[in-house]
């Protein structure tokens, strides 16, 4: 998976938590250690191991919103075009998709 591939799947994510939560998403994601930000919250990167980036992600939503959470960000991964491999997500978003 290319950088941007990585970006554009963090970025799904992000705004699919948007949608329902609201800016508190963006803020959780400020939260994550190695996810990179440009201007106006646009993500610009992951420094470090994606897999590793990405779960950190999915734990900072599901800590305060539980497994509602990861369903949105699982359905989130539905939009992304070609599909990922199942070895590149951490095991709460390989699980029953």
């Amino acid at each position: 998976m290319n950088d941007n591939q990585q970006v554009k799947v963090i970025t799904k994510i992000i705004s699919a938590q948007s949608e329902v939560i609201g800016p508190i998403a963006y803020d959780l994601a400020h939260n994550v250690g190695g996810l990179l930000f440009g201007e106006r919250n646009v993500v610009a990167g992951v420094n470090g191991d994606y897999k590793n980036v990405l779960s950190e992600l999915v734990k900072q939503y599901s800590q305060l919103f539980g497994q509602s959470s990861i369903e949105i960000c699982k359905d989130a991964l539905h939009s992304v075009d070609p599909p990922l491999d199942k070895e590149l997500l951490p095991e709460e978003l390989a699980a029953s998709r």
